[in-house]
């Protein structure tokens, strides 16, 4: 019995002069072969995928066959590929649709369901034909951007599709195929879990022809080695925090491809941050105890740290130089204070002038003017810093010495001050009655211009006895101010 080989094969074996062989002698030839492939290493183009440059633009594990290739069709002047789920032209309709690395997007086009990424390097990638979910911003390499569209949407032809091709230059420039590039390791243009798609390759694969690499299957992997599941190596930060001193702690996790690190859940100390790569940093500026959870990441899963809490003690204001009083103590002279130094140096000061330890009623200025009660006493200031957040201190100068009683020339001074007050104040009495006398005249109201006559009269000799007695204040002074 012969084995019934397709027609091209058949044909092919007469061609050597093998027309009809026993099937039990050409199947162990055939089993020998293959053996023999295997041992030497020869794999089909699917299988012969390295780690590559950037991943597939769909699903890892998924399996994407080419097709429209190179050169070929409406890709005749680039390097494009067309990809599909199988040689249907329904069945990609739906799929999603992957982005192959970061960037940020240049355009999208509603018409061609064309979206435009620039990259680095100054390089572009489009993919198109289909319903984007993500049409503006940066996009991160693995993020899922639309879907493909249905067959006869978008200008695909009736075939529903992904059009993937990658530029040398930015903005996807589609009049000048020249910038376009082959998928190969030459360009760092690899897909990972497809072969190194060099721009000359085999016109077709299984029967498909439709451009150079047509017909090829391409596995979505991870690019380079295998992922591995993060796992915390450090993940024990300091738990106590100093309010206004920089704090950093960095965590670390092993894992494939590297992992990120973000805020799983809590709340972190004021003032603090946790960066993607693991860097919790900053200047506590709240004081408190705050719980929360880091978690690492990558494409193989994550993995939580167990609950950390940091403790932000409430600061204190501490005095760092007492207050010092300058000014002598003697009734009428003032006296001033420094406030004292203090840490945090913007700490509020407020104050309470002491007599013999005991509080001055009133006397909460920085300054104080000794009276004639003080007289005898020694005085001191006691300040009061405080800041937000922070528990308040208190400080006490050194007292002085016991307050003196003014000096004759300061009294005399005073005196005649008042004297010259009570003066003033006679002579406007005075002034106001004559102005009411001379109304009450003129309105021939004769009782009333009786009683502001006596009134007057008695108001002049006031000011007169006024006046006497702020000469004498006026003689006094300067007999006591030489």
């Amino acid at each position: 019995m012969d084995l019934l080989l397709p027609r091209r094969r058949r044909s092919w074996l007469a061609r050597i002069g093998i027309s009809s062989v026993p099937a039990t002698v050409l199947m162990t030839a055939l089993l020998t072969v293959l053996a023999t492939l295997a041992v030497v290493g020869v794999t089909s183009p699917a299988t012969a995928a390295a780690p590559g440059n950037m991943r597939a633009p769909f699903a890892n594990g998924e399996s994407w066959f080419v097709y429209q290739g190179y050169r070929s069709g409406t890709h005749a002047s680039g390097y494009a590929l067309d990809l599909t789920r199988s040689t249907s032209k329904t069945s990609t309709s739906g799929a999603g649709v992957i982005a192959p690395l970061s960037g940020t997007v240049s355009y999208w086009q509603v018409s061609h369901g064309n979206l435009c990424v620039n990259i680095s390097g100054g390089r572009s990638y489009t993919l198109t034909h289909i319903n984007a979910s993500k049409t503006s911003g940066t996009i991160t390499a693995g993020q899922k951007v639309g879907t493909v569209a249905a067959a006869g949407a978008v200008n695909n032809n009736g075939v529903a599709h992904l059009h993937f091709g990658i530029w040398s230059k930015p903005n996807c420039p589609w009049s000048q195929p020249q910038y376009e590039l082959p998928f190969d390791s030459v360009n760092k243009t690899r897909i990972c879990g497809a072969p190194d798609m060099k721009a000359s390759g085999p016109s077709g694969t299984g029967g498909w022809s439709n451009g150079t690499w047509s017909g090829t299957t391409i596995k979505a992997d991870t690019c380079g080695a295998a992922a591995v599941k993060p796992r915390f190596t450090a993940a024990a930060p300091p738990t106590r925090l100093t309010y206004g001193v920089a704090y950093s702690y960095a965590f670390k996790a092993s894992g494939t491809p590297a992992p990120t690190f973000s805020k799983a859940s809590g709340t972190l100390p004021g003032g603090l941050t946790l960066s993607s790569k693991g860097v919790l940093s900053g200047t506590p500026n709240k004081p408190g105890s705050y719980a929360f959870v880091v978690r690492a990441s990558n494409s193989a899963g994550s993995v939580d740290t167990a609950k950390l809490t940091l403790q932000v003690p409430v600061p204190v204001v501490s005095s760092t130089s007492l207050p010092v009083i300058t000014g002598s103590p003697q009734v009428g002279q003032k006296l001033s204070n420094d406030g004292g130094r203090w840490s945090p140096a913007d700490a509020t000061r407020t104050f309470q002038w002491l007599a013999d330890g005991k509080p001055i009623t009133g006397a909460t200025a920085a300054s104080y003017t000794p009276v004639a009660a003080d007289v005898g006493r020694r005085l001191a200031v006691r300040v009061t810093a405080a800041k937000k957040d922070h528990t308040s201190a208190t400080a006490t100068s050194a007292p002085t010495g016991a307050v003196l009683a003014a000096p004759a020339c300061l009294t005399a001074q005073s005196a005649s001050a008042g004297a010259a007050t009570a003066l003033a104040t006679a002579e406007a009495r005075v002034a106001k009655l004559k102005k009411a006398l001379k109304k009450a005249r003129a309105a021939h109201r004769a009782a009333q211009a009786r009683q502001l006559a006596k009134r007057l009269k008695k108001a002049k000799a006031a000011a007169r006895a006024a006046a006497a007695a702020a000469a004498s204040a006026q003689s006094d002074v300067a007999a006591s101010c030489r």
